[in-house]
């Protein structure tokens, strides 16, 4: 039995995931993997073809490839055609099958990365392919550390600020973005081995601490612009992106959840920066991206010391 500590949870794996294992710790999470001897096979092989939500279980299958359960907050059964498929497990399990334990349980996920920056948070959001991985490969790349790539977790304290509960240390990218990275895919493990996309395991350059999130940043790819470019949003519009960017929502129908995280996506918009910020379609923009992200940072940093003083005074 494998033992970890992710998203401030205990888990006990039968499925060896990503990162350092711990002596003990409590058993949190149950992950158990089974093997089925005549997985149905698929004309288009890593379509997810069905799932199933009710209270307390939630399915996903990939006919040929896997399926996953989710239960109740606690548990995850993950079965594949065999046990050569380990990368592919684990992906499933870090990303899908966490993110959906997190949702079970009540937390506040988004579909984003997030990295932590002196002592802030900075979550970084968008569509499929806009650079989310990337841009916090390139951060952890000027020495900052990662916090979680995929699954954006926070624990929201009643007189506190939200904070990031950190996940595994691993960011999936593609071979392209790799090399741009200045690393080479050819030495990296796969996703699975229908994907070209890759895992890479970031130097860790600092504490992997619970961080205050300080503000989200919300990537949009535009042929219109030459060089990246950032605005806050005003809150209605910050709502809206945070539930559109809902890891669990924007997978399952869970009405009796959806109040909860109006009210939860209501007061991150209120206690965290919150912006768009535009970059050009190259990969060559990337490096210019990550540095308007720690200059935006900076400046809220300032800020608030600048008001501390004035209270203060």
């Amino acid at each position: 039995m494998h033992k970890y500590v992710l998203y401030g949870l205990g888990i006990h794996t039968e499925v060896p995931l990503w990162g350092e294992e711990v002596e003990d710790c409590p058993v949190d999470v149950r992950i158990a993997w089974r093997i089925d001897e005549n997985p149905i096979p698929d004309s288009k092989p890593g379509r997810q073809v069905s799932s199933h939500e009710s209270e307390r279980e939630i399915r996903f299958s990939w006919p040929g490839i896997a399926t996953m359960f989710i239960r109740r907050g606690r548990e995850i059964e993950i079965e594949t055609g065999a046990r050569e498929g380990v990368n592919h497990a684990r992906h499933l399990i870090a990303g899908l099958g966490m993110g959906l334990i997190l949702h079970q349980r009540g937390v506040f996920t988004l579909h984003a990365s997030t990295i932590g920056i002196g002592r802030s948070a900075v979550g970084i959001a968008g569509a499929k392919r806009s650079g989310k991985s990337t841009t916090a490969a390139a951060l952890t790349g000027r020495g900052h550390t990662l916090l979680s790539d995929d699954v954006l977790a926070l624990e929201m304290p009643e007189n506190d600020a939200p904070r990031v509960l950190p996940g595994p240390r691993t960011i999936n990218l593609w071979p392209n973005t790799l090399q741009a990275l200045g690393q080479d895919p050819a030495e990296l493990p796969m996703i699975w081995p229908r994907s070209t996309k890759r895992i890479s395991m970031v130097p860790v350059w600092g504490e992997r601490e619970n961080l205050p999130l300080r503000c989200i940043f919300f990537l949009e790819l535009s042929k219109m612009v030459d060089e990246p470019s950032v605005e806050r949003l005003k809150p209605g519009e910050a709502v809206q992106l945070l539930i559109g960017h809902s890891h669990a929502l924007r997978m399952i129908e869970d009405r009796e959840a959806m109040p909860q995280h109006l009210l939860q996506c209501g007061r991150v918009a209120q206690e965290v920066g919150m912006f768009r910020l535009r970059r050009p379609r190259s990969q060559d923009s990337i490096q210019d991206v990550a540095r308007l992200i720690e200059s935006t940072l900076d400046s809220l940093v300032s800020m608030d010391e600048m008001s501390a003083r004035a209270s203060a005074s």
